[in-house]
C-alpha cells in the first residue's frame, strides 16, 4: 500500500464497516486524523470529528492512572486488600479478603469475568456501583487471588467503588475533574446521557444475512462505568495519548508522576510469549519494538490504542460495528510508519462463507470455503478467528447450533490449537445438550490456554449441573 489514507479506503471496503475513525502521532504530534464512512447505515448521517464512539475496555487504563493517582496521594496502597477500603463487602468466599487492588488492576484477583452485562436492563442511578458489590456474595473466586491471570470485567467495576470511597467522589465526577477537564477532553464521559444525541454514534452488528444492521440495544449500564462505558472521540483520545507518551503529563498538567506513571507500564504477568499484563495496559515485545495496547469491544463497537514510547508514536482507531477488531486496522497503520511493507487487507472469510451457508445450506459453503481456499488465498483472509466469528454469529444470533458445530469443527480441524475454537466447539455442544462433548472440548479449550476465563466458568457450570 502507498499510504494510510488508501490502506484505510481498502479495509473499509475489506471488512464492509459502517464508519471509521483513526488518529495517528507520531513524535509526540497528531500527524493525521480522519473520520470514514457513516454514524449509522440505516439514516445515513454521517461522521464528523466529533462523533462519539463508545470506547468499551479503554475505560480500564483511565480506572488504573485514577487508582495510582490516588496511590501517589497516599489514599489507596496498591498492595493493600481490597477489603481494606470496602469492608461491608460480604462474601461466601472467604478469599476474597486475600485479594489486593494490585491484583484487581493486573486481572489476577481470580475474580470471574461478568457473563451478561445486561445492557437491555440498564441502570443510571449514582447507588450503581455501591450495589454491584452486593452481586458478589454468592460468587466463588476462579482461583486463589495472585495466581493466574483471569481478565475480569466484573473485577474492574468493583473499582467504581473504591475510587468513590477513597477520594470522596462519585466515580464519574471523579473522571471528569482528574482526566477529561485537565486534558481538555470535551466530549468524553462515562456516562452515556452526557453525550449530545447528535454526536452519538449508532452500534452495528451482522444481521442473520451477513449484512451490517443497527443493534436495538445501546452497551450502556452505569454498573459496568470503570471496566466498559467511556465514551470519546479521536480529538479527545489524541490528548489521552499525548499524555500518555509524555510520561503522564498533559501541557503544564501532571497527571502522575513520572516513577509512579511508569509504575503503570511495569509487567505484572506474563500472559503469553512476550506479552505482558501490566496495570490494565498490556505490553506487547515483537521485533525489537515495546508496545502498550489497550482494547475495548462492546456490542456494536471496537476500539484500539497502541503506543510505542520510544518512538513518540501512537495510533488510535474506533470501529461502530462488532465484527471486526480495530486491532486489524491499528497494526497494520503503525506498519506502515514503521516503514514495513504492508499487503492490502483481505476479506474476511466469514463474510462469504455465511452468506452462502444462510442462502444454500452448510454443504455449500463447506465447498466454498475450499473452492476459496485453493483457488483464491490472496483475496480471503482465513484466519481461525473469522470462523470463530461465524460460529457465535450462527449460534446467538442465528440460533443454529447444529451449523454452527459443524463450523467449529471444521475451525478445530484446520487450526487444532485454537483454544476459543474447542470453546465455541463446547458452547454448541453443551446448547445441543451433548454435555460429554462439551465437557471435553472445554477441557481441550483449557489445555491449549488454563486461563481462558470463559472456559474455566462454562465447564465449571457444566459440572455442577452434571453433578446435581
Amino acid at each position: 500500500m502507498k499510504s494510510i489514507e488508501a490502506l484505510l479506503q481498502k479495509i473499509m471496503q475489506a471488512y464492509e464497516l459502517p464508519g471509521m475513525a483513526v488518529g495517528i502521532m507520531e513524535g509526540g504530534e497528531v500527524t493525521y486524523r480522519q473520520h470514514f464512512g457513516v454514524s449509522n447505515i440505516t439514516t445515513g448521517a454521517g461522521l464528523t470529528h466529533e462523533s462519539v464512539f463508545q470506547l468499551g475496555s479503554l475505560s480500564k487504563v483511565f480506572v488504573a492512572t485514577a487508582i495510582m493517582q490516588l496511590a501517589e496521594q497516599g489514599k489507596i496502597a496498591l498492595d493493600e486488600k481490597l477489603v481494606t477500603y470496602l469492608p461491608y463487602l460480604k462474601t461466601t468466599d472467604t478469599r476474597y479478603g486475600r485479594i489486593t487492588i494490585r491484583q484487581i488492576l493486573s486481572h489476577t484477583s481470580g475474580i470471574p469475568d461478568v457473563r451478561n452485562f445486561e445492557w437491555n436492563k440498564p441502570q443510571y442511578d449514582d447507588g450503581a456501583a455501591r450495589r454491584y458489590i452486593d452481586t458478589l456474595e454468592h460468587l466463588p473466586l476462579l482461583d486463589e487471588p495472585g495466581v493466574l491471570y483471569h481478565y475480569s470485567n466484573r473485577a474492574y467495576n468493583v473499582l467504581a467503588d473504591v475510587i468513590h470511597v477513597c477520594s470522596g467522589m462519585l466515580f464519574e465526577t471523579y473522571m471528569r475533574r482528574h482526566f477529561f477537564e485537565p486534558l481538555e477532553m470535551p466530549h468524553s464521559t462515562f456516562i452515556v446521557t452526557d453525550v449530545p444525541e447528535r454526536l452519538l454514534v449508532s452500534p452495528h452488528t451482522l444481521a442473520k444475512n451477513f449484512v451490517s444492521k443497527v443493534r436495538k440495544v445501546y452497551p450502556y449500564n452505569r454498573i459496568h462505568a470503570p471496566s466498559s462505558t467511556l465514551y470519546s472521540n479521536v480529538p479527545d483520545m489524541m490528548h489521552w495519548m499525548k499524555a500518555n507518551l509524555d510520561n503522564g503529563v498533559w501541557k503544564d498538567k501532571t497527571l502522575l508522576q513520572e516513577d509512579n506513571y511508569r509504575r503503570l507500564m511495569q509487567p505484572e504477568v506474563e500472559t503469553e510469549q512476550d506479552t505482558y499484563m501490566c496495570l490494565a495496559w498490556k505490553l506487547v515485545k515483537r521485533d525489537g519494538h515495546t508496545m502498550a495496547v489497550s482494547l475495548g469491544g462492546e456490542p456494536g463497537f471496537r476500539a484500539f490504542m497502541i503506543l510505542l514510547p520510544e518512538k513518540k508514536t501512537g495510533v488510535f482507531v474506533c470501529i461502530n460495528s462488532d465484527n471486526f477488531s480495530a486491532e486489524q486496522v491499528a497494526i497494520p497503520v503503525l506498519l506502515m510508519k514503521l516503514g514495513y511493507e504492508v499487503d492490502p487487507p483481505k476479506t474476511p472469510i466469514h463474510l462469504p462463507l455465511g452468506r452462502t451457508l444462510m442462502q444454500s445450506g452448510f454443504d455449500a459453503a463447506v465447498q466454498a470455503y475450499h473452492y476459496l481456499k485453493k483457488e483464491a488465498p490472496g483475496a480471503y483472509d482465513f484466519q481461525d478467528t473469522h470462523l470463530i466469528a461465524l460460529g457465535f454469529k450462527l449460534l446467538y444470533r442465528a440460533r443454529k447450533c447444529q451449523d454452527a458445530q459443524k463450523i467449529f469443527r471444521l475451525c478445530v480441524m484446520d487450526y487444532p490449537d485454537s483454544w476459543e475454537a474447542w470453546y465455541g466447539l463446547g458452547e454448541s455442544q453443551s446448547w445441543a445438550d451433548e454435555t460429554e462433548g462439551a465437557i471435553s472440548s472445554y477441557q481441550r479449550a483449557l489445555e491449549l490456554n488454563p486461563s481462558y476465563d470463559k472456559a474455566v466458568q462454562a465447564l465449571r457450570k457444566l459440572m455442577e449441573f452434571k453433578n446435581a
